[in-house]
Parts: C-alpha cells; sequence; structure tokens
C-alpha cells in the first residue's frame, strides 16, 4: 500500500513537472516568434516610410498593390575619368540611368549619363577636363519605380517589395483571415479623409498588416497586428 501511494504520487509529480516544462517551451516559442514578427514588422515599416514619403506619380494604388515612381540619387566611389573623353570607370553604376546629372572633380557643369555600358562603366555628354583616379561623383536626377505587393497566391501569403528588378520578401506568414485591421494600403487626402488610390487628391497612405506564425494546435502561434501612422506623400502635388 505504502509503495502504491509512493507511486502514485511520484506519477502526480512528474506530470506536473511535464505539464509546466511543456508550457514554459511554448510560451518561450510563442515569445522568439513575436520578437521575429516585430523585427520584420520594424524593418518592412521604416522601408515602407522611406519609399511612400519620397512617391512622385503612382501607377496602381490599390489595397493590394502599389506601383510608384521615386527620386534615385546618390554618389558613385572609386570613379576613373580620362581627359577629353566621355567614359567614365567607377565601382559599380548600379543607381544610374539614362540622363541623370553627374557632377564631380573634373566632369563639365550640367553634364549627364548619356549611355551605361556596363556594370561599371558609363559615358557623359560631355567629355572630362582632367585625368583624375579614385574620384566620388555625385549623380542626381533619376528615377526607379517601386512595386509593394501581396502574393495571396502563394504559401504562406507574403509582402515583397519589388525595385531594380529585385524583389524582397518583407513579411511572410500573413493572416489572410484578419479583418481588423484589414490587410492592405488605404489611402487619405490632406484632411485625413479616406479617397480611392486612384484620386488625384491622394496624400496619405495607411499600411496594416496582420501576422502569424507556428502552429495554433501545438499552443505555439503567435499573431502580430501593425497599423502603420499615414505616411505623407511629400514629393506628390494634389491633383497630380
Amino acid at each position: 500500500m505504502e509503495i502504491m501511494i509512493s507511486m502514485t504520487l511520484l506519477a502526480i509529480l512528474c506530470t506536473a513537472v511535464i505539464s509546466a516544462y511543456l508550457f514554459m517551451g511554448r510560451n518561450l516559442e510563442r515569445m522568439m516568434k513575436t520578437q521575429q514578427q516585430g523585427v520584420a514588422s520594424r524593418r518592412a515599416l521604416q522601408q515602407f516610410t522611406a519609399d511612400i514619403g519620397s512617391a512622385i506619380t503612382f501607377t496602381t494604388a490599390t489595397s493590394s498593390n502599389l506601383t510608384f515612381t521615386v527620386p534615385v540619387s546618390g554618389t558613385l566611389g572609386n570613379c576613373t575619368t580620362t581627359a577629353a573623353s566621355t567614359t567614365v570607370t567607377c565601382a559599380s553604376t548600379s543607381i544610374l540611368s539614362t540622363g541623370m546629372t553627374i557632377s564631380g572633380t573634373g566632369v563639365p557643369a550640367n553634364a549627364t549619363v548619356s549611355s551605361i555600358t556596363n556594370g561599371t562603366t558609363f559615358r557623359l555628354s560631355a567629355a572630362a577636363t582632367a585625368a583624375n583616379t579614385g574620384l566620388a561623383l555625385y549623380a542626381s536626377g533619376g528615377t526607379a519605380t517601386v512595386t509593394y505587393a501581396y502574393n495571396s497566391g502563394s504559401t504562406p501569403v507574403t509582402l515583397t517589395r519589388t525595385a531594380g528588378g529585385v524583389t524582397t520578401t518583407l513579411l511572410t506568414g500573413i493572416d489572410t483571415t484578419a479583418t481588423v485591421p484589414a490587410n492592405g494600403f488605404a489611402f487619405y487626402d490632406e484632411n485625413g479623409n479616406s479617397v480611392a488610390g486612384t484620386s488625384a487628391f491622394m496624400k496619405m497612405v495607411e499600411f496594416a498588416f496582420t501576422t502569424k506564425a507556428g502552429s495554433m494546435i501545438a499552443g505555439t502561434q503567435s499573431k502580430y497586428v501593425v497599423v502603420s501612422p499615414r505616411v505623407l506623400l511629400r514629393n506628390k502635388p494634389v491633383l497630380q
């Protein structure tokens, strides 16, 4: 009888310890997934805010897709020019597009990119005035197309950003059943009134999403809900 009582008490104790261990394990996994979702969400919002804030014109503006134009400028590093030659070599020409203005030592005023030869070489509209190496030249006046899209056909559902022909997944595991807030983009005029994305009065964009990770059956599922601030379209004039 004493052995049976001891074994029963031991079984109860072991069950309690195992249950506590499993509970703690599930909580730790949920916390880890929540942290991962939080990091991904902050990165997505930072990129979204930077892109939308500089947008000039919109080609597509729906709740699930944004395609717009942004200005492009930047510094070209380790450039080499040759006197009386229009050919310039740099570490990379990835930010360049035809027509961009180039400025810097040995480059004539108002010189532009007449053509891009390859990934490291381009031609100026006017010949360089001196031979130099290791230059830092500044390029401005270009534009690029950026697209944000919810890919509802993928599993799991993702949000991607495409720019310069490169597609990056910003968010994954988007909860398609979420309705409050609804996943997607919302548009507002300068007074905060809701408008269609096709409206000429659109001056602000809001971004909302819900992501989920883990298994609900296993008790490790984590949901992360975000509604962004309304981002002002600083470069987009009203009625454009």
